[in-house]
């Protein structure tokens, strides 16, 4: 599953149950409702940051892949350093 989906889907089932908790029938329910929407908005909040570490990841290797041309990260990580120094020697690449 699309972790960013899966974020999406705990903070609306997290507003859903606060929903719940402000118009539910006894305050039993209303307090458990409270309780699940604290939950998911605790289980949102862990996935968070490995939502962006992913993110940041793929970005950055799409980003390089676009760069160079190249589909392997050190290949294209060596073709960028070989145009920077290329470059600031003056050697059109």
């Amino acid at each position: 599953m699309n972790v960013r989906l899966y974020i999406d889907k705990l903070l609306a089932d997290a507003d859903v149950s606060l929903t719940i908790s402000k118009t539910g029938s006894s305050p039993a329910k209303r307090q458990i409702f409270l309780a699940l929407a604290e939950t998911y908005r605790e289980l949102a909040g862990e996935k968070i940051p490995v939502a962006n570490a992913i993110l940041d990841d793929e970005r950055d290797t799409n980003l390089l892949g676009l760069l160079s041309g190249a589909s392997d990260v050190t290949q294209s990580l060596a073709s960028i350093a070989g145009a920077i120094d290329a470059g600031s020697r003056g050697i059109k690449t």
